[in-house]
């Protein structure tokens, strides 16, 4: 499973509200909470974070979503890679640092800058895996790239050459027309943003070596050192995968872009193990869908258990009772409360 920082969705709940969209609805149903959002620097499902884009266009009829949550964003949540970009010397620098930065924002997604001379352009392609069921996303990150490209070029000398995306048109033309420059290629292989070569090295009016070199030194060092924060991310993302497929070692490591043995030491290091965070998260998921669950043996199985009477000895280590108990434990609180 591939991973985002949660500031991708920065400003998700407030534009959703805005839109009269029920953003409580919206992230349950792609596994997510307003928590998970609180903390931005932690990492959590890019699949998860795609489906919150795509939830207002399918269930709220709200087609260009994905170009609206673009310009509401601004490039703000990308933290130490904005600024880089905004203060590098020229717009290609800009371009060529988020390319080799990107693990930072997200492991999901791989950047490449091409040059062609002979036509005088140069294209950022966006290469993300299984994007092609989410429009809303793949618009989203195109507005992203331009964005980026802009805040260190000259508005005025401004001109997109081209803008593709995997998807169909799903907006009019002059919806993409009044927010690209000019009207998108569809159905492509990737998300690309193309542009003058010669605006590319362009001077940026706002360069600062300074700012620049402070910023790159901060992404250098999060390639050159662990994930930060490597048990509340591999909690919140074994809590996400847990009702839609059962994550194991290896898989919960590439997430995390780093080696198994890697994650096992780690985690040892820290008095703790990917067997005790998985144990950790399916008492966090029991509590949450005990009184959701149609049948014990469904929750047994949501949890990863092999079956019911396993779910039964986990609860009595966790809680000191059975399953059934605490159901109606629960049950009595919930009406307390509601009284």
């Amino acid at each position: 499973m591939s991973t985002v920082r949660a500031a991708s969705l920065q400003r998700y709940p407030e534009l959703m509200t805005a839109l009269g969209c029920d953003v409580q609805d919206a992230l349950m149903q792609c596994g997510l909470t307003l928590t998970d959002l609180a903390m931005g620097d932690q990492y959590i499902s890019y699949q998860s974070v795609l489906a919150a884009m795509q939830y207002p266009a399918d269930h709220c009829g709200i087609l260009d979503f994905g170009l609206r949550f673009a310009k509401e964003q601004g490039t703000d949540f990308l933290g130490p890679m904005r600024l880089m970009a905004r203060h590098a010397a020229t717009p290609y620098e800009a371009l060529t640092d988020i390319a080799a930065y990107a693990s930072f924002h997200s492991s999901a997604i791989r950047l490449e800058l091409t040059e062609c001379t002979d036509a005088d352009s140069v294209s950022m392609h966006l290469w993300v895996d299984a994007l092609e069921p989410y429009p809303q996303g793949a618009e989203h990150a195109a507005s992203i790239l331009l964005q980026l490209f802009l805040q260190s070029a000259e508005p005025s000398d401004y001109s997109a050459i081209n803008i593709t995306l995997p998807n169909a048109a799903i907006s009019q033309d002059r919806v993409y027309l009044e927010h690209f420059g000019v009207l998108p290629t569809f159905s492509a292989q990737a998300v690309s943003v193309t542009l003058p070569h010669s605006l590319s090295r362009a001077p940026n009016s706002e360069a600062n070596a300074h700012i620049h070199h402070i910023t790159r030194r901060i992404l250098m060092d999060f390639a050159a050192t662990p994930v930060t924060g490597t048990i509340r991310t591999l909690k919140t993302l074994l809590v996400q995968s847990l009702p839609t497929d059962q994550l194991d070692l290896h898989a919960a490591a590439r997430a995390l872009g780093i080696h198994p043995r890697t994650l096992q030491r780690r985690l040892q290091s820290e008095g703790t193990s990917f067997e005790k965070l998985r144990d950790e998260a399916r008492k966090v998921l029991f509590e949450k869908l005990i009184l959701k669950s149609a049948s014990l043996a469904d929750l047994a199985q949501t949890l990863g258990f092999s079956d019911q009477s396993v779910l039964s000895r986990a609860c009595k280590i966790w809680f000191g009772m059975t399953p059934r108990l605490y159901r109606q434990k629960a049950l009595r609180d919930q009406r307390a409360e509601g009284k």
